[in-house]
C-alpha cells in the first residue's frame, strides 16, 4: 500500500470530517484509498508542473535560490 502525502492526507481528513455520505459513496475502504491514492499523484504532479512553469520565469542565475 503506497503512503498518502500530505496532500492526500488533509484531502482524505477533510472528506471523513465534512463529506462522510460522499466517502461513503466511493465504495468499500480499498476503493476509497484507490481514490485517495489517484487524487494525491494528480495533485503531486500538478504542483511539480506549477513549480516547473513558475522556476522557467525566474532568471536562471537567480534560480538555485529561488528553490530553497
Amino acid at each position: 500500500m503506497t503512503q498518502l502525502s500530505r496532500h492526500g492526507q488533509v484531502a482524505r481528513e477533510y472528506w471523513e470530517t465534512y463529506r462522510p455520505q460522499a466517502l461513503e459513496a466511493l465504495g468499500s475502504p480499498e476503493q476509497q484509498e484507490d481514490h485517495f491514492r489517484e487524487l494525491d499523484l494528480r495533485v503531486t504532479e500538478r504542483i511539480g508542473q506549477l513549480t516547473t512553469e513558475l522556476l522557467q520565469q525566474v532568471p536562471m542565475s537567480q534560480r538555485a535560490a529561488a528553490r530553497r
